[in-house]
């Protein structure tokens, strides 16, 4: 299984915590669970085609509960915006390309007591 990672290159704290993060899942490399683990630039407000992806998608306001109980604004903020753009760019791709992959954000951790189960899912998905 392919992981692509959502990185936000040239951000020192973004690379660092993708790094730990890619250190993390070593013992599942080693073991053949994950084939790697493929850097995506992440998309932000400062991207070229910021608004290009942002024009792709009919936003509104959420509707999630505690957006909702603090009365946000009804636009998502552009960093908000482009977290969930680099998302859905990631699913495109893999609807396009027919090939399976997981994505992970740059803080995602594979904790060791945790490895088992970990396994066990990679390989439910595999089959």
């Amino acid at each position: 299984m392919k992981i692509k990672q959502i990185v936000v290159k040239g951000n020192a704290v973004s690379e660092e915590y993708a790094e730990i993060s890619r250190k993390s899942f070593l013992p599942a490399i080693q073991d053949g669970i994950i084939d790697e683990i493929e850097v995506f630039d992440a998309i932000t407000p400062d991207s070229p085609d910021f608004e290009e992806h942002c024009a792709k998608y009919n936003w509104a306001p959420s509707l999630m509960l505690a957006d909702v109980q603090n009365k946000r604004p009804d636009d998502h903020s552009p960093t908000e915006k482009a977290g969930m753009c680099s998302h859905w760019e990631l699913m495109r791709q893999q609807g396009e390309q027919n090939e399976k992959f997981w994505v992970i954000e740059h803080d995602t951790f594979l904790i060791p007591e945790r490895y088992e189960v970990f396994k066990s899912l990679a390989l439910t998905a595999e089959s």
